[in-house]
């Protein structure tokens, strides 16, 4: 049993679960849209964008883990649902192309060494650019047909 993923995981769950617990997710999202006029898509759209990076490092259960309660207390500001911010977290934390550290499909095809890493990189920036996009598209026009609008 490799044990360095189990205490990956488990640091992950107790970070999100501390960062709600002393009220630092909280205050993180109040420093963060304080005195900001931004737009609730616009924050959708970085809470995306800063999964999808944070993914590429650790495994994207622990991602979640991390951003969901950072999210969910922006969200109360924001008046955005916890369902859409809930969609807005875990779809990018699935869209981890480009280092073979972010899922391990990514390492098992990475370890066979058909493939350099800059390859990796090129064609999953292209992918993770593309599923982006897509999530963007269908956050702005489907999921408000299907009750997750703003």
């Amino acid at each position: 049993m490799n044990w360095g993923i189990i205490i990956m995981y488990g640091g992950a769950v107790a970070l999100g679960s501390a960062l709600v617990d002393s009220g630092a997710a909280h205050w993180l999202a109040l420093v963060l849209v304080s005195n900001s006029m931004v737009p609730p898509f616009l924050v959708l759209v970085a809470i995306a964008a800063g999964t999808l990076i944070l993914t590429e490092g650790i495994s994207n259960s622990a991602a979640v883990a991390v951003v969901l309660p950072i999210a969910l207390s922006l969200a109360e500001f924001e008046g955005i649902s916890a369902k859409l911010i809930a969609f807005t977290v875990a779809l990018p934390a699935g869209l981890a192309f480009c280092l073979p550290m972010g899922s391990p499909p990514n390492a098992i095809t990475y370890s066979a060494g058909y493939f350099r890493l800059r390859d990796v990189l090129v064609l999953g920036l292209v992918l993770k650019v593309v599923g982006l996009g897509i999530m963007l598209g269908l956050m702005h026009w489907v999921w408000p047909t299907l009750g997750f609008g703003l």
